[in-house]
C-alpha cells in the first residue's frame, strides 16, 4: 500500500469513527475528542499505544463527558450536557470537522509525515487547546507518557502478517478493531436474525424454523431481502431480481472464525459477496480479520475482448470497492456494538 493510500485509509477510518462518535450526542461538528475517540479504536499502533495506557474508548468517552459539563459550570450553565444515545450518523448528514480539529489532519500529513494514526495522534497531544490534555489528565495520563510509549512500540520491527494466497481476483483483507469483548462480537455474528445491525444492504432475515432449534453448522442456508431504503432514508433502487438474498454458512468455528456467502437467486450470473471474519481478543476488545470476496458466478456469460479491456480498465476502481466493502463490514460490526449497551 502506498503512503497516499495508507493516508486515505486511515482518514477515512478515522473520519468515519470520530463522527459516529459526534452523532452520540446529535453533534455535526466532530472536534477534537472525536478524534480521539477514534483513535482509541484504530487497529494501528496509536489504538494499541493508548487502550494500552487506559485509554479506552468507554473511560474516554466519560472523561470528554465530564470535561464538557465541568466546561459548561465553569460558564454558568447549571444544566449537564445532552446524554449520548445511539449513533446515527449513517441515518443523518452535514457532518464536518471543526477548523482546529483539521489543523490536525494537516499537521499530521505535511513535512514528510505518513499521515498515518500515530501521525495523527501525535499532532492531536501537540494541539494548543488544551483540550486534550485536560480529558488524558481525567484518564491518569499525560501526553509525554503517551508520546513515549508511542515510540517505543514504534522502535520495534514490524514483520507484517503472514501473506496470504488470495482466493480471486477480487478479494481484500483487513484488520479491524472492535471496542467490546469477543463474546459479544461473536454473540453478534453467530446470530443469522442479527445481520441487518451490522450489514446495512440486508433488511430482513427469513430464518428456516428448524435453525430454531439447534445450532448453527457449516451449510445451514436462509433467505433476506435487501433494504428498501437506505439508513438515510434515500430509497435502495435495486431491480426486484436483486431484492432477495441467499446465505450460505461456509464456516463456523465458535469463537473464532465465521464465514457466509451471499447470492441472488435470480440472477445468478451475478457474484456472490463472500465475508468471512476470524476473531481474536485483544486489550481493551476484539481484534477481527476481515476478508471481502466477489465470487465469479459458475454461470457466466462469455468474457469478449471487449469486457476484458473494461475489466483491465476498472481494476483500480473494481479493488477500491472491494476495500470499502471489507471497511464497512468492519465498521458495521464496531458501530452495532458501540451503539448498544455492551460498548
Amino acid at each position: 500500500m502506498s503512503k497516499f493510500t495508507a493516508s486515505a485509509a486511515t482518514m477515512y477510518s478515522l473520519s468515519l469513527a470520530g463522527m459516529e462518535e459526534a452523532s452520540r450526542t446529535g453533534l455535526r461538528d466532530a472536534d477534537l475528542e472525536h478524534l480521539l475517540l477514534a483513535l482509541t479504536m484504530t487497529e494501528q499502533d496509536a489504538g494499541k499505544v493508548l487502550r494500552g495506557a487506559g485509554v479506552t474508548l468507554e473511560v474516554t468517552r466519560e472523561a470528554v463527558a465530564e470535561q464538557h459539563a465541568e466546561q459548561l459550570r465553569a460558564l454558568g450553565v447549571d444544566h449537564e450536557p445532552p446524554q449520548p444515545g445511539p449513533i446515527v450518523f449513517h441515518e443523518t448528514g452535514g457532518y464536518e470537522w471543526t477548523d482546529r480539529a483539521q489543523d490536525v489532519w494537516k499537521r499530521a500529513s505535511k513535512n514528510g509525515l505518513s499521515g498515518d494514526a500515530s501521525a495523527v495522534l501525535r499532532a492531536l497531544l501537540e494541539e494548543p487547546s488544551g483540550l486534550i490534555e485536560a480529558v488524558l489528565e481525567r484518564l491518569g495520563v499525560t501526553s509525554g507518557e503517551l508520546l513515549a510509549r508511542l515510540a517505543a512500540a514504534e522502535r520495534i520491527p514490524s514483520f507484517g502478517e503472514a501473506p496470504r494466497p488470495a482466493r480471486g481476483p477480487y478479494s481484500r483483507s483487513l484488520s479491524s478493531f472492535v471496542p467490546a469483548p469477543i463474546e459479544s462480537v461473536w454473540a453478534l455474528l453467530a446470530d443469522p436474525a442479527r445481520m441487518p445491525e451490522w450489514d446495512e444492504l440486508i433488511g430482513v432475515v427469513h430464518l428456516p424454523d428448524e435453525l430454531g432449534e439447534r445450532a448453527l453448522q457449516s451449510g445451514d442456508a436462509w433467505g433476506a431481502e435487501v433494504v428498501t431504503h437506505f439508513p438515510n432514508g434515500k430509497p435502495n433502487k435495486q431491480p426486484s431480481a436483486r431484492r432477495r438474498l441467499r446465505i450460505e454458512l461456509l464456516a463456523f468455528d465458535e469463537p473464532g472464525l465465521i464465514s457466509w456467502q451471499l447470492t441472488f437467486p435470480a440472477e445468478p450470473t451475478l457474484n456472490a459477496r463472500r465475508i468471512t471474519i476470524s476473531l481474536e481478543p485483544a486489550a481493551g476488545g476484539t481484534q477481527l480479520r476481515v476478508t471481502f470476496e466477489w465470487v465469479p458466478a459458475a454461470q457466466r456469460r462469455r468474457v469478449t475482448p471487449v469486457r476484458r479491456v473494461q475489466r483491465f480498465l476498472l481494476k483500480p476502481a473494481t479493488s477500491f470497492a472491494v476495500w470499502l466493502q471489507a471497511t464497512r463490514v468492519g465498521s458495521g460490526i464496531s458501530r452495532a456494538l458501540r451503539s448498544g449497551a455492551e460498548a
